[in-house]
């Protein structure tokens, strides 16, 4: 059996009535060897079954569908990550909208190179909604800066051989720059794509990057961070700037709560 380019592994909860609009960038991934693995987390709406439905209709697809209890997104991608056989591996959310063609071709130049990771630009777009994005002011970028700014796990693609052992922590914030943080991230290895690779939502308060929720979850991260495991092991530059950000941002969030 072939090896997939990339494995796309996306965590799902309560999406119901939702699940569909995925079929927009599952419709441009036909022409690349992906496997996707939708991770199904403890919905309690029919999440389930409408990702069973779109499976089914992308029967050409490499898709899999698994459910469970994952307590989070960090979780939810572990379980995709243990499943996946792609040579890249991409975590993409479910209710954004990312560019195939641009993300895989960024993979395929990162592959040409022999880098171990690769990222691109992105796009703010509240609630999806294209007519309110001008480019000019919300491209973001992928110098050194932009990065720690927005490090934004969904445009990044990493070959599977290069996360190694590293896993996301079980916590509902904050997980993402952790994960980043641990992988042996220089950016001599990264390849940085110039074009716009995905389009990230933001406006809904339903989303655990909402205002109310980062308020919420705020305890238990810094909890986290006074742990052995956020200060044991070695990091590279790259990954100690995310934990001083990580460690800031968290700090004064719970000092003006």
């Amino acid at each position: 059996m072939t090896t997939p380019l990339a494995t796309v592994v996306v965590p799902v909860k309560n999406m119901s009535g939702r699940v569909k609009n995925m079929s927009s960038w599952l419709e441009e991934v036909e022409d690349f060897s992906i496997e996707i693995i939708f991770v199904d987390d403890d919905s309690t709406d029919s999440t389930f079954n409408e990702l069973a439905e779109l499976k089914q209709y992308f029967d050409s697809l490499k898709i899999q569908v698994i459910n469970g209890v994952f307590s989070g997104p960090g979780g939810a991608r572990n379980a995709g990550l243990s499943l996946a056989q792609g040579q890249w591996v991409v975590f993409w959310d479910s209710d954004d909208i990312p560019y195939p063609r641009a993300f895989f071709e960024m993979i395929k130049v990162a592959t040409k190179r022999e880098l171990d990771f690769a990222v691109g630009n992105w796009i703010e777009s509240p609630n999806n909604n294209f007519q309110q994005v001008t480019l000019k002011i919300a491209t973001h970028g992928n110098n050194l800066r932009e990065l720690i700014e927005y490090p934004g796990i969904w445009r990044w693609a990493f070959k599977r051989s290069a996360i190694g052992d590293a896993r996301f922590p079980q916590i509902l914030l904050g997980e993402d720059l952790i994960f980043l943080s641990k992988l042996k991230i220089r950016l001599s290895r990264v390849y940085r794509c110039r074009e716009i690779v995905y389009s990230y939502s933001t406006g809904d308060e339903s989303q655990l990057t909402s205002y109310n929720s980062i308020r919420r979850n705020s305890a238990s991260l810094f909890q986290y961070l006074k742990s052995r495991d956020f200060f044991y092991g070695k990091v590279t530059f790259f990954g100690a700037l995310l934990k001083t950000k990580l460690l800031v941002s968290t700090v004064k969030r719970i000092v003006l709560s």
